[in-house]
């Protein structure tokens, strides 16, 4: 569909700015080397579509059918050419994945088709009126948010902000975005989470089905955390349940004086030059920081006067809501938080100032972490919603197999 034709090029522009370091570049460097990228994009997008429209004789050809439909030729082409249009841009031969493409792409409409016949006999797929209200909504406000978002890469100094909209509006409808586009995907969204809804809406967990479960996310976190205490790191700053804890970690709340938006970008800026040798521009990132240091050192200064923490966060900068789990092994935080986080001799002992990515900290000792287990009424509730998911996910995608196996689809990828 035309619509999974612009989610994937979505994903693509992102894996481009991340390899580019786009934000840690400005001005016209970071206009060109982007648009360079974008360009090739676009022509592998052009290159798609013509394959899709030059390469089917037969468009109401079938490509495959299954007891209560088909899929034609110029469907499967049109999503074929999206996967072919990326394969030539990374340069391998469509000898190499033609037929697996191919494939692919029969198991995804039919999958697709099979969904929406199964939502229909279920009563699932039609929106009440409420609903499609509510839908259209926010449906119109993502795609303007969609549309900004693309406008900042098709920058211009020459052209004013009405024509650089307008030419947007124009590049994402010649690639089948739209907000008529996005309104049909998220009318398919919808109707498949009712599915899965119908689906599963008798499931019941007992208690007995809970204890084993948690027992097993225990067994499995120690054997993980124990590994690699990143794993760790990176479960807790994201907010996932804990349910064992290593040695040695104590939870540090912070209140970060933080870096404004232009700050933010030169110093990106600063640590791309810093780390490609041009030790020039230390002192300029002293200046960046130092720009900080009065609001951060008057915050630290009222602290230290026995004022509220939580107070200080929300008149001076953010306050982190779970604070950060920090061991002597930890690396994601940076040297400088775990050097100051472990300096830290007694719970409720401040820091001084302390450099981040983000800009100057102030840190906390709020509590040591208990090692081991967390005790299973501590979790169950967090838990339950998580193995909940898990089974109904499990239980859906089973079904939708016996569906499809029901459906007995035949495949023709000789027709596209």
């Amino acid at each position: 569909m035309k619509t999974k034709r612009l989610t994937a090029l979505c994903l693509a522009l992102a894996v481009l700015c991340a390899g580019l370091g786009v934000w840690a570049v400005t001005g016209q460097v970071r206009v060109s080397r982007l648009s360079a990228q974008v360009r090739a994009l676009e022509a592998a997008q052009e290159d798609g579509a013509m394959y899709a429209a030059a390469s089917v004789e037969n468009p109401d050809a079938i490509a495959a059918e299954f007891d209560g439909g088909v899929v034609t030729a110029a469907e499967a082409a049109a999503e074929y050419a999206t996967i072919s249009a990326y394969y030539q841009m990374l340069g391998v031969s469509e000898a190499d994945y033609a037929e697996t493409a191919k494939l692919t792409v029969l198991d995804g409409l039919v999958e697709g088709k099979v969904l929406e016949m199964k939502a229909r006999e279920a009563g699932v797929y039609e929106l009440s009126d409420g609903q499609r209200a509510e839908l259209e909504s926010r449906v119109q406000q993502e795609y303007e948010d969609t549309l900004r978002y693309y406008m900042e890469f098709r920058f211009d100094d020459s052209k004013s902000e009405e024509e650089v909209r307008a030419e947007t509006v124009a590049y994402l409808e010649a690639n089948g975005y739209s907000y008529e586009s996005m309104l049909e995907e998220a009318e398919k969204s919808a109707w498949q989470d009712r599915l899965f809804d119908y689906v599963t809406r008798d499931m019941e967990i007992s208690d007995e089905q809970m204890r084993e479960f948690y027992q097993s996310q225990v067994e499995s976190a120690e054997l993980t955390y124990t590994a690699d205490f990143a794993e760790y790191e990176m479960d807790a700053e994201a907010g996932r349940t804990l349910v064992w804890n290593p040695e040695g970690v104590r939870r540090i709340d912070t209140i970060l004086i933080s870096f404004s938006d232009d700050q933010s970008v030169e110093y990106l800026t600063l640590q791309a030059a810093l780390e490609s040798g041009d030790s020039a521009k230390l002192s300029e990132l002293d200046a960046l920081y130092a720009a900080l240091e009065p609001r951060a050192q008057q915050a630290l200064d009222r602290l230290n006067a026995g004022e509220d923490f939580a107070t200080l966060a929300g008149e001076y900068g953010t306050v982190s809501v779970n604070g950060s789990y920090v061991s002597d092994r930890s690396t994601l935080c940076g040297d400088d938080f775990r050097s100051a986080a472990m300096a830290l001799e007694s719970v409720g002992d401040v820091s001084g100032l302390v450099r981040t990515d983000g800009g100057l900290c102030i840190l906390r000792y709020a509590a040591d972490v208990p090692a081991g287990a967390v005790a299973y009424e501590d979790v169950r509730d967090e838990l339950r919603a998580t193995y909940e998911e898990e089974l109904k996910t499990s239980q859906y995608n089973a079904t939708v197999v016996a569906w499809i196996e029901e459906a007995n689809p035949r495949y023709h990828t000789d027709v596209f």
